[in-house]
This record gives C-alpha cells, structure tokens and sequence, in this order.
C-alpha cells in the first residue's frame, strides 16, 4: 500500500521586500537631494552677490566740545549702496543710521524704508544732530587731539532689515549691518574728501 505524505513546503523568503524604515531612510535622503539639487540649481541661476557700500561725502557743522565734554554738532554723511546682482532686487526695511566715536555712539536717527532695482546704485544722505551728548573721558580728549590736528576718524553705521527679490518671489526679512570705517572728515577748510568702503555683513 503506497503511502503518502506531505509536499514540501516552500521556505519563507527573506529581504525580498523592503523594509518600512529602508523605505522612510531612502525617502527622506531622495528629499534631500532635490532640495539640494533645488538650491543648487536656483543659486547657479540668480549667482547673488554682496550688496556694496562705499561714504561718498561726510562732514561736521556746528561742532562745540564743552570743559564738561558735551558734544554738539551736526553729521552729514552721504552714503551709496551699489546692487550688483541682474536679478536680485532688495527691499529695505527698518533703516537706521549712526555715527560713533571710539566705539561710542554719539548720534543716530531712522531712515525711511525704499526699494533698490537690480544693477543699480543709490544714494543715502542722512543729517543728524548732537545736542549735548556726554562723551567719556578718554573719548573727548581724544576727539580734541584731533580737533587740534584738523581732522576726525567716525564709524558710520547702517542697520537696516531686508528682503530680496526675484521675479515675483519674496524672501523672508534677514537683517543686513553696514560699517563703514575710518570716514575721516576734515575741519576748516574744504578739501578732497576720500571715499570710505564699507564691511556689509548679512
């Protein structure tokens, strides 16, 4: 009597199916490569450069340094902002200017907000006043050695918040924060002033 038994079972198969987390890791590295491809390929289009910032004019009016070492005088600072970039524009934001002295800020005031074109330079001029500023002691002995000589060196600041823009497209704020130094400006008579470049950092 012939006897019967069971066909072999099939073993189970292994690693034939990826698994879940395989497939999350590969998902989130494909992501990653696109957005970098993404921004890669957007960088080699817009190529942004560096806004630039150079004094072209500064001066001090009204000057009067008291025995108590008040400060009174008005700056004029003409300042010009160069956009190299063929399609970046920027919006500007939150202007503020200031001039400081030996790392003290003797006089600052806000600015009005404008917009900049691509490839395109703009001028800034602010006028500030002083009035009686209390400047430290070393600071004012300082800035009477070179009243004497006929001459100062200021620091020249602009902090503004800015956006850039594309086509249609608008980035967020990022706060951009110019100084330009040293500006020397000439007292008494009037002389060739000498253009200032500035350190943007954004």
């Amino acid at each position: 009597m012939p006897s019967s038994s069971r066909p072999p079972t099939r073993p189970p198969q292994y690693g034939r199916r990826p698994s879940l987390l395989r497939c999350i890791i590969f998902t989130i590295l494909a992501i990653i490569v696109l957005v970098g491809l993404a921004v890669l390929i957007t960088w080699l289009v817009i190529r942004p450069t560096k806004i630039e910032y150079y004094v072209e004019n500064a001066k001090i009016t009204h000057y009067n340094l008291t025995s108590k070492d008040a400060l009174s005088a008005t700056f004029d600072v003409s300042l010009a902002a160069y956009n190299p970039n063929r399609r970046v524009s920027v919006y500007y934001d939150n202007v503020e200017f200031s001039v400081w002295y030996v790392g003290q800020m003797v006089v600052t005031r806000g600015g009005e907000a404008f917009y900049q074109p691509r490839q395109n330079v703009t001028r800034l001029d602010f006028e500030a006043a002083a009035e009686g500023v209390g400047l430290k002691g070393y600071v004012a002995g300082q800035m009477r050695r070179e009243r004497s000589m006929g001459r100062t060196d200021l620091e020249v600041r602009l902090n503004a918040r800015v956006r850039f823009r594309v086509g249609r497209w608008r980035s967020k704020h990022y706060k951009m924060r110019v100084r330009c130094y040293p500006v020397t400006v000439r007292f008494g008579k009037k002389k060739a002033f000498e253009e200032t470049d500035c350190d943007v950092d954004m």
